[in-house]
């Protein structure tokens, strides 16, 4: 059941993030587009790093449980909420004022 929900989850962000992007596609400039389409980004990137080692972990049994790889899945896993701060911080006014595009 675990697996499943991962998977949707996986399936729901990249989904709703392409919506969004191509609804917002043809109303503004290019510069505005790309600065734009690199912000949506950071959150199906931020969902990968977080949840595809331990996807691939639970969906191979031998290596669910122990070794490095399982250890280091884990890790990224709980880590997840530490990305979700950093990706809203780089999505930040603060930081699209200080860094240039």
């Amino acid at each position: 059941v675990d697996i499943v929900v991962l998977i949707g989850a996986c399936a729901t962000c990249f989904i709703t993030n392409f919506v969004v992007l191509s609804k917002s596609s043809g109303r503004a400039p290019g510069s505005v587009q790309r600065g734009v389409m690199r912000r949506a980004l950071l959150y199906p990137l931020n969902f990968m790093a977080s949840y595809l080692l331990i996807i691939i972990c639970y969906c191979s049994p031998h290596l669910a449980g122990s070794g490095p790889l399982f250890l280091c899945a884990c890790v990224l896993e709980y880590l997840s909420g530490f990305f979700n701060c950093l990706t809203y911080f780089a999505n930040s006014r603060y930081v699209r004022n200080r860094i240039p595009s």
